[in-house]
């Protein structure tokens, strides 16, 4: 019996299933709150805090990205491509859930042994979390 795998599906049929996933979860999450709750909260005078809040998600994506490509060539480690980073980047917390911890960033990163990549996204991810612990 062979074992299902989103790997080998195209990724415009992977893309399909995370948005439907993703209206079928806000379609619940809205029923459980009340439509009408949702429907109030997102009219025009709050669609300035839409605005606001991409332009911050952009601006931490961008950033994230040449933080990305600084920790792969940091010691003479890999020169990732801005496009190769941005998909990086761009899949990486789905695949951190698929492949179970933090795999498709080590390989990435590594120049070397396994260790390697490794100690490269624990470095990361002491990035990421660092201006959270304060908050917390």
């Amino acid at each position: 019996m062979k074992r299902f795998s989103f790997q080998r599906l195209p990724p415009l049929v992977t893309t399909a299933i995370a948005a439907a996933a993703f209206v079928i979860a806000t379609a619940v999450l809205s029923t459980i709150a009340g439509w009408g709750k949702i429907e109030s909260g997102i009219r025009p005078p709050s669609s300035f805090w839409f605005a606001v809040a991409f332009a911050a998600e952009l601006s931490a994506f961008c950033a994230y990205v040449l933080a990305y490509r600084s920790v792969a060539e940091v010691g003479g480690g890999k020169r990732l491509r801005l496009t190769e980073s941005i998909q990086l980047v761009a899949v990486g917390f789905g695949a951190f859930l698929a492949k179970g911890g933090a795999a498709l960033d080590s390989n990435a990163l590594r120049r070397g042994d396994k260790r390697d990549g490794e100690i490269r996204v624990l470095t990361l991810d002491a990035l990421e979390h660092a201006p959270l612990a304060p908050a917390a």
